[in-house]
């Protein structure tokens, strides 16, 4: 049950790659104090196309426009990469509440190819991906082609380096020329694979490659995530299903990141590009600092269900979130749990294991985690008391 006092914010710190904060007051009984407002995350709504097929025969460009908002306002910071194909401009800065339109030129082969358009304030991102169908293309056996491009950390320090790794197909056996490209930070590289040194601040930027066998050249591009990487959780996220529609599964782990805070607010998008936006899971493990002695509680404003557990001093687990079901179900509106908090006395300057599960079914997905300290007021649980080791 919550308050009618409550209001929603969002924030994401990174891995990674982004996200928000779903914030409030009440619930529960309705006597917590609103916890202190932070950063909200930017939001980005792909407005056009309303199909994500192009039909190379009729035509090899698309406009593509999205807007980028954010309720704190300001300047945004916006990547549009892609695994080929090019986009222009690919990368820039937009007001926000403002909408941005893209040309896409799609590659010169048939076949599927993914855009990502990201929008970072510095702090928190939102993701959104297109996928292209291009067909109609007349393609040779030569075709030059850049299969993938992976980064080696979801989130990378400022100032500090990540290795990027291009896969290329080239049936012709030509020999090819490889051109490395960013606006922000250093790139070196001469082959597939390149080192990028990331600039002083936070936020989402694109590292670029042109391979050229002479004849024909492909371009194409993958976003990195520049964060603080002091302090959180070991996030690992899972596609769910239900066991005879009653039972939420974690059925299989398709990668796993750091998560700075469990502060998150994915609206109606995806954890990442790899996972759909509905139907998903993440298991956060980890250690959580008591700061000082005393009895402490944990609740979330979810949707949908979440369970938690810490570890005490007699190396016993405590559901400090039961597994129950009121906690661990659907809750379409967000829902604080639990609705009666579980204490859990824990010694200061000692880290304690912690576990939670989270899933969402459909619709909006958003996760906070609250703690209510010894003689403090509930906050959002800080990242400088979070260790994924």
């Amino acid at each position: 049950m919550r308050s009618s006092g409550f209001r929603t914010l969002q924030v994401f710190a990174m891995s990674a790659l982004a996200a928000s904060i779903i914030a409030g007051c009440g619930g529960g009984g309705g006597t917590s104090t609103a916890p202190k407002v932070i950063n909200t995350a930017p939001t980005l709504t792909l407005v056009t196309p309303s199909t994500s097929i192009l039909d190379a025969s009729q035509s090899t460009s698309m406009d593509i426009t999205f807007k980028a908002d954010d309720v704190d306002g300001g300047t945004l910071r916006y990547t549009a990469t892609g695994d080929s194909g090019s986009t222009t401009p690919a990368e820039g800065t937009v007001e926000a509440g403002k909408d941005v339109t893209l040309k896409f030129d799609a590659p010169a082969y048939n076949g599927k190819c993914t855009l990502t358009l990201s929008v970072n304030d510095g702090e928190a991102s939102a993701v959104k991906t297109v996928t292209v169908n291009v067909v109609g293309v007349e393609t040779t056996t030569n075709q030059l082609k850049i299969d993938s491009m992976e980064i080696s950390s979801n989130q990378i320090a400022p100032g500090g380096t990540g290795t990027i790794t291009a896969g290329i197909s080239n049936p012709g056996g030509k020999q090819l020329t490889y051109t490395w490209q960013t606006s922000y930070g250093k790139i070196i590289g001469t082959g597939s694979t390149a080192t990028w040194t990331a600039p002083a601040d936070a936020g989402i930027y694109a590292v670029y490659l042109i391979v050229s066998d002479g004849t024909e050249a492909q371009k194409a591009g993958v976003s990195a995530t520049v964060s603080q990487s002091q302090g959180g959780l070991k996030g690992e996220y899972y596609t769910v299903s239900w066991d005879k529609g009653v039972t939420v599964k974690f059925d299989y782990k398709v990668f796993e990141r750091t998560d700075a805070l469990i502060n998150i607010n994915w609206g109606k998008g995806s954890p990442d590009p790899r996972l759909n936006g509905d139907k998903f899971g993440v298991i956060w493990t980890g250690f959580i600092k008591a700061e000082q002695p005393g009895d402490y509680s944990f609740r979330t404003f979810a949707d949908d269900g979440v369970r938690m557990k810490i570890m005490n001093d007699a190396n016993q687990w405590v559901d400090v979130i039961p597994d129950n079901n009121v906690n661990w179900a659907n809750h379409a509106l967000g829902a604080w749990l639990p609705a009666t908090m579980v204490p859990i006395h824990l010694d200061g300057g000692k880290w304690y294991p912690v576990h939670i599960e989270y899933y969402e079914d459909k619709s909006d997905a958003f996760i906070t985690l609250y703690w209510t300290v010894p003689g403090g007021q509930e906050t959002i649980v800080p990242q400088t008391v979070l260790k994924a080791q």
